[in-house]
């Protein structure tokens, strides 16, 4: 089934509001959208992969990296506390869970 041309015609937003995000259904890497689960375009993968059921119902709290400035940054100091503590074993998975929350704090009072 194709896109009816006058669809298009009538509101050229219908294939960008459609198919952004729709790469997924070959992928299976779920895009930041808030309606995966109530647009028809998606039914039929949901219905061949009912496990994408789950993380497509938290795509709606999810946000781009673009949305939110620090995140790198956070992700970055996670990564380095995970080594800390399971590449290298200096320090323990409590520690570096704590250190990993105490230096995204900082990040974000930083970057205010």
């Amino acid at each position: 089934a194709g896109v009816d041309v006058r669809v298009l015609l009538a509101d050229p937003t219908w294939i960008t509001a459609n198919t952004a995000g729709a790469s997924f259904l070959t992928s299976n890497q779920i895009p930041v959208r808030g309606d995966l689960l109530t647009n028809p375009l998606f039914a039929d993968f949901f219905r061949r992969n009912p496990a994408m059921v789950a993380f497509a119902e938290q795509a709606v709290y999810t946000r781009g990296m673009d949305a939110v400035p620090d995140l790198k940054e956070i992700f970055d100091g996670i990564s380095q506390e995970y080594e800390l503590c399971s590449v290298f074993g200096r320090k323990s998975g409590a520690d570096a869970a704590h250190d990993a929350a105490h230096r995204a704090e900082i990040i974000q009072e930083w970057n205010q």
